[in-house]
Parts: structure tokens; C-alpha cells; sequence
């Protein structure tokens, strides 16, 4: 991630003068804050002159520093050219903003998965102005789900952090309409788990599990295809 990679390059820069400064403190005698000064106009290359005449060791030190300095520098300048073309810095501060958002909701629900099932759920809570999260585990909804400002977290819905991270213990109810029925009842074991008084409605793709469902602490199951099947 280029943010990882800039933070890795404001690091090591930091390295490089704290390297410059005490080996020309150490090597040169030179006081702390020219030992610093200096270091600063050699990365920067300014073509300022030297402070005073280095010895060899001196002037090996500040080769050094000159490599590491151009080195990093354009490192970190090509890092940030592309976070900018390539938007990460809105897509950074979007996602904490994002997390601020979910950390303060209460009285919402928490839907698990953004499948047929789980987009058509998203749709008439948002059209009623409940409030929701969106947990979901392939990326490719992501623009989708921005695209409709819906609240989401990209995570397995199966795990306790993810449960908690949408702010479960807060949470009115749930919705687990993953795809994979051992999917439901593991999350229904975990949400009820976490808030045994929950509301979980769960989907049920075999209407054999509604039972297992009910079992592992679901409040109402609904089987989609037996539902179409009656309509039709």
C-alpha cells in the first residue's frame, strides 16, 4: 500500500538525519546544531559550502548522506505523485472517515453479505432511512457500495472482530444473507453470542437448515427460493 511505503520512507529519513548528525557530532566535533545544519544542506543539496573543511571520514559520511537523501527523496515524491493520481489519500482519509461514522451508530442494523439478497435489503432500508452497515468480504462491491453511500465494512462477516468492528453490541438487528447456509449459522452463533438479544433474521438457501438456523439462536428464517417458488 503506498501509504505504508511513504511512512517507510519519512522513516528512514528521519534515520539518515539522525545518522548525519551524530557521525559528523562524533566524527567531526562539530556542535549538535551544525552537525544538524549541515546534514540538512547536504540532503537537501543546496550547494552550500561546508561549515568547515571535513576529514576523509568526514567527507565519506557526507556521501553518504548525499546517496540516501536524493534516494529517499525521490522515493517519497514518486510515492506521493502516485497516492495523488491515484486518489489514496481520499481513499484514506474516506475510510477513517467512514469508521468514525460506524463507531457512533446505535440502533442500527448490520447486514452480512451485499449479494442479490443482501443489495435488496440495503435498498429498502435506505429508502425507509434506517440506518445499516454493510459487511462484506469482496472488494469488487466496494464502488458499488460507495457508490450509494452505504456505510460497509470489507471484512469476513464471520469473525467476532468484524461483528464488532459494525458495532454489534450497539446494533437493533442483524441480517446474515451470505450465500453459504454453514455461513448464516456461524454468524448467527457469533451475533448472538456477542449480543444474545439480538434480532437475527437469517437467510436459509436449503430450507432443511431453517431448523440449524433456529437452533443457533436465528429470530426468523427466510428461504428466498421457497418464497419465489409460492409467489410464482
Amino acid at each position: 500500500m503506498d501509504y505504508n511505503r511513504l511512512r517507510f520512507a519519512v522513516f528512514v529519513l528521519i534515520g539518515t538525519i539522525v545518522f548525519g548528525t551524530a557521525s559528523l557530532y562524533l566524527v567531526e566535533a562539530m556542535p549538535l546544531f551544525d552537525a544538524f545544519y549541515m546534514t540538512i544542506i547536504t540532503i537537501s543539496t543546496v550547494g552550500f559550502s561546508e561549515i568547515k573543511p571535513l576529514s576523509p571520514l568526514g567527507r565519506i559520511i557526507t556521501i553518504f548522506i548525499i546517496v540516501c537523501g536524493i534516494t529517499i527523496g525521490a522515493y517519497a515524491i514518486g510515492t506521493l505523485l502516485r497516492m495523488f493520481i491515484e486518489g489514496e489519500l481520499s481513499k484514506i482519509f474516506g475510510r477513517r472517515k467512514l469508521e468514525k461514522n460506524i463507531s457512533v451508530m446505535k440502533g442500527h442494523f448490520i447486514i452480512c453479505g451485499f449479494g442479490r439478497i443482501g443489495s435488496i435489503i440495503c435498498r429498502e432500508l435506505d429508502e425507509e432511512n434506517i440506518p445499516f452497515i454493510v459487511i462484506e468480504e469482496d472488494p469488487s462491491k466496494n464502488s458499488e457500495l460507495e457508490e450509494k453511500n452505504y456505510l460497509y465494512i470489507n471484512m469476513d462477516a464471520t469473525s467476532e472482530e468484524a461483528l464488532i468492528k459494525a458495532g454489534i453490541m450497539n446494533a437493533k438487528g442483524l441480517v446474515t444473507a451470505v450465500r453459504s447456509d454453514a455461513n448464516n449459522v456461524f454468524i448467527t452463533l457469533t451475533a448472538t453470542g456477542l449480543h444474545p438479544e439480538i434480532f437475527v433474521l437469517s437467510r436459509a438457501s436449503d430450507v432443511k437448515n431453517e431448523a440449524k438456523l433456529i437452533k443457533a439462536g436465528a429470530t426468523r428464517v427466510v428461504s428466498p427460493y421457497l418464497l419465489g417458488g409460492r409467489r410464482m
